[in-house]
């Protein structure tokens, strides 16, 4: 690994920058993040997190110094570019001058370094907060004018303006998104040609590397925010070395020594003009877009840069073309999901949501307003411009603009179950209001510390090993035959009796995901696994990531037999239930497909759901895990309808869990001997099919335990001391990282036996 055990601070941790922060642990960096949100996604993956905002150049100063980092950087965002040029000139790291960094983030210094160096640029004026914006009349009679604040990106507080009487609204928006006070008008630039983006690579102050390509805006919009990017370009060699020409004298202008750059660009009479530039990577996914089309990796540059490494490498001798599309709403409300075209699924090549199903989106206005990308590739680049005009209609996103049901702000809960529980409301349906309200919103009774101490993830199986010189995140190991997959750590809702809301979030690529496949495959210690259960979080909500994954696993050697697909889908989302997923069931396989689902009332089971499932029965057969939840289906005739109808849906019944101790679920949970007894009632009752007797098990800290006579062996307080017959040796041939929780004991025939805790009999 290049960067082995070099110290590297990372400013920022959002989606964006993600694949920046990936690609250093892969070149072994010890990669410290920083921004002043430590919920970013990014300080997930990262070796150590700092809450200090990236735009504090004297804590992050004090933060480099004491952390002794060998580099700095950032990626896809502007904020902290003038950060890391500050820390890097002041610990002599390798890094471009702090005056170059002020000019590219500022429109206004940009424009006047573009008329120093004679290179094309639109007309401009600038005026400062004390400044008469009518002082500019005379300059708009003879052009429309484009008026944004000098130091903002994204399309934040930019307005174009025709007439006299609009000039002092656009003055006055862009105003607010300025925080030097400072607002530039300029000529509007017709282009006949799209608009040009694209990444540059610069390293010992020479051009090395550029890709150029177009950015493209959504149809019926007032708003000027590309919608997407086409790499590469359909562009003209002289198009291409006139950009190459303003790039290396912009670059020695600046003494700019190595790194990157992202610009927007316009052509008008045969003249380019750059019209925004920044010393970093871009976003929206661009440098990824690029490494699909031109097998250059811009991040992997970039991570060299901030080395000072020289950057060796190499590129298709073909290009690929390529179409991103940034997924977005044109109203806010909540976000139920996407779906893309069947006919465009194998053009698919990425996909990342920046929202879960659920969240609040508001209206695609400006850049922050992203819900993700999707990225397809074509082969001709006509192929690809013309796919850019219909991309509207290919991906569809479904949000709900309803108001959320009263009082229940502050969960996550999909906006089907928001919409079922309303109506209950209205239909005074209490059986329906009880089982939704319980499971996603409130408690029946004061919820008690007794579980505020338990762990929050229930046990650890997590297999950390290394393939390709890589960690494997999303695997765990407990048993033999079995080995968890889990793509995406997202669920459409919190449901309060699930121990994985309290997990990190995460979500593997497609090239996580493809090294998971040949780890599978290529691996010895996996040998003996013959069934994948892919589960997170909800894995459904990805499933064009999960062809790619089992279309490769296919193609491989491998002993798989059963892969389970756990979905809770159909319940909190039935309409998802599309073209997208069902395609993923009718793929033909070497091995069999099977789906796992969670159903805990025959309340649950409304129309829309029902038919949900028989879409997906048509094609895979599903089983269906029950937790068992006090006042929802701890009463006896409820639990016995719900075997009936589940038996009735062709849908076959396991296990029914007793609910995991975890914080916040204790008003949940039942004692054991309570919920041994009511298993017993139900299943030696004679009132429903046989076939549809679920089995009672405890997930503890080392796995699932069904209860059979003396598995239960000592009591303590809240305790009880559980045997079972997992083998000690035979758990770390399985997996070597396990490590014997504190709860957990071996006897003497080398068995685990593990305590649980019980359910206050006094609660």
């Amino acid at each position: 690994m290049e960067f082995k055990f070099k110290r590297l601070l990372f400013l920022g941790a959002t989606d964006y920058q993600l694949p920046a922060i990936k690609k250093a642990k892969y070149l072994g960096c010890n990669v410290i993040t920083l921004s002043n949100d430590l919920s970013q996604i990014g300080h997930s993956y990262s070796d150590l997190s700092l809450n200090i905002s990236t735009i504090d150049k004297e804590k992050v100063l004090e933060a480099a110094k004491k952390y002794k980092i060998d580099a700095i950087m950032t990626y896809a965002a502007n904020a902290a570019v003038e950060t890391v040029s500050y820390v890097a000139k002041e610990l002599n790291l390798p890094g471009n001058p702090m005056d170059a960094a002020l000019i590219l983030q500022d429109k206004g210094l940009f424009r006047n370094l573009q008329k120093k160096l004679s290179l094309p640029h639109p007309d401009f004026r600038i005026l400062k907060k004390d400044d008469n914006p009518q002082d500019i009349f005379d300059f708009l009679k003879h052009n429309e004018l484009i008026v944004k604040p000098v130091d903002s990106g994204g399309s934040r507080g930019q307005t174009f303006i025709k007439v006299e009487n609009e000039i002092e609204a656009a003055f006055q928006n862009a105003l607010e998104c300025s925080t030097l006070d400072q607002v530039i008008f300029e000529e509007k630039i017709d282009s006949k040609v799209l608009e040009l983006d694209g990444d540059v690579f610069f390293q010992n102050g020479k051009l090395e590397y550029a890709l150029y390509g177009h950015n493209y805006f959504k149809i019926d919009t007032d708003y000027n925010v590309p919608v997407g990017e086409i790499f590469p370009g359909k562009i003209s060699n002289d198009i291409k070395q006139s950009l190459d020409e303003q790039f290396q004298a912009i670059i020695t202008s600046l003494n700019l020594e190595s790194g990157c750059m992202n610009f927007d660009g316009l052509v008008s009479d045969n003249e380019v003009h750059i019209i925004d530039i920044a010393l970093r990577n871009g976003g929206n996914f661009v440098p990824r877009m690029i490494e699909f089309a031109s097998g250059f990796d811009m991040t992997e540059a970039a991570v060299y840069a901030a080395f000072g490494v020289n950057y060796q490498y190499k590129i298709k001798k073909d290009q690929t073309p390529i179409v991103s599309y940034i997924l977005n709403s044109s109203e806010n409300g909540l976000y139920n999901g996407y779906t893309i075209d069947s006919k465009y699924i194998d053009n698919v090549i990425f996909e990342h949501q920046i929202v879960e199903v659920g969240d609040e989106v508001e209206e695609f206005k400006i850049g922050t307003n992203t819900l993700g990308v999707v990225a397809f590739k074509f082969n001709t680049i006509d192929e690809a411009v013309n796919f850019t005009t219909q991309v509207q209609n290919v991906v569809t996103l479904s949000v709900d603009t309803k108001k959320k049901a009263k009082g229940t702000a502050g969960f996550r809960v999909s906006s089907f179950i928001k919409n079922k529980l309303d109506q209950a409301i209205v239909n005074n349906d209490v059986a329906v209001e009880n089982v939704l309200k319980r499971q996603f919103y409130v408690a029946s009774s004061p919820v008690n510390k007794q579980s505020d101490d338990f762990t929050l993830k229930h046990y650890e199986a997590s297999s950390l090993f290394e393939y390709e010189g890589k960690k494997l995140l999303g695997l765990e190991r407990l048993y033999k035959r079995v080995l968890i997959v889990e793509p995406i750590l997202q669920c459409l809702a919190n449901c309060r009796h699930c121990l994985r809301q309290f997990y990190s979030p995460f979500a593997l690529s497609d090239e996580d995901l493809s090294r998971v496949a040949r780890c599978i495959s290529g691996l010895p210690d996996l040998a003996d696994i013959r069934e994948l259960l892919i589960t997170g979080g909800d894995p459904l909500l990805v499933p064009t990531k999960l062809i790619k994954f089992l279309d490769e696993l296919d193609t491989m050697k491998h002993n798989i037999k059963i892969v389970r697909i756990a979905s809770r889908i159909p319940i909190h989302n039935p309409s998802g239930i599309n073209d997208n997923i069902i395609a993923l069931f009718k793929r033909n396989y070497s091995f069999r497909i099977e789906m796992a689902t969670q159903i805990n009332h025959s309340a649950e089971l409304f129309p829309e759901v029902r038919n949900a499932f028989e879409k997906i029965r048509n094609h895979v057969n599903i089983y269906n895990q029950t937790v068992l939840l006090n006042d929802i289906n701890t009463n006896k005739q409820d639990l016995m309808s719900l075997c009936d109808d589940i038996r009735y849906m062709g849908i076959d019944n396991h296990y029914i869990f007793h609910c995991v101790p975890i914080k916040g679920a204790d008003d949940f949970r039942n004692t054991v001997d309570d919920s041994i007894n009511l298993i017993r009632q139900i299943t030696t009752s004679g009132y429903f099919s046989g076939r549809s007797k679920p089995e009672l098990a405890l997930m503890t800290d080392v796995g699932k335990i069904t209860l059979y006579e003396n598995s239960i062996l000592e009591r303590k307080n809240e305790k009880i001391l559980l045997q079972t017959y997992y083998n000690y040796e035979d758990r770390l041939r399985w997996n070597p990282y396990w490590e014997l929780p504190e709860s957990t004991t071996v006897d003497e025939n080398g068995y685990l036996r593990v305590w649980y805790k019980d359910k206050n009999k006094n609660d």
